[in-house]
């Protein structure tokens, strides 16, 4: 199960030292999972918490994902920035990454996600700024 919390402020990684493991879930989000989950599956009403793990959204600049090779690393290849929608987004991007690295090119145009489609000081300037998470989704998937 899973909730994602729209107004939840920026979380800036403060080092290359960081574990996901230092980003807390706020308790109240159980409550609010529970109450989501179990008119759908009525046996959640007697269950506890085994674990709980918590993740980061990505946003880019103009709210598309980012996808393909970067020119300025050969051989590395990245996708990135689904924001909210990673379990949509996933198997198809993991072919399409495949197909890069097996073929160096897909078979659907995918040259609007490009990484290498962000201007360098466009980029600075918005990694210099805090957005809220609600300002930062352009679309919805």
């Amino acid at each position: 199960m899973g909730i994602e919390t729209a107004d939840r402020a920026e979380y800036r990684v403060p080092s290359l030292d960081f574990h996901m493991s230092a980003v807390r879930a706020a308790p109240e989000l159980k409550e609010q999972i529970m109450a989501g989950f179990t008119p759908y599956a009525p046996a959640l009403s007697t269950t506890t918490w085994e674990f709980e793990r918590v993740g980061l959204l990505t946003f880019s600049m103009d709210g598309e994902p980012i996808l393909g090779p970067v020119a300025r690393l050969p051989g590395f290849y990245t996708g990135v920035a689904f924001h909210s929608g990673g379990f949509a987004y996933n198997p198809a991007a993991g072919q399409l990454l495949a197909e890069f690295v097996a073929d160096g090119h897909t078979s659907v145009d995918v040259a609007a996600f490009s990484p290498d489609r962000f201007d360098q000081r466009a980029v600075n300037e918005y990694l210099a700024t805090t957005i809220p998470q609600s300002q930062a989704v352009r679309r919805k998937h």
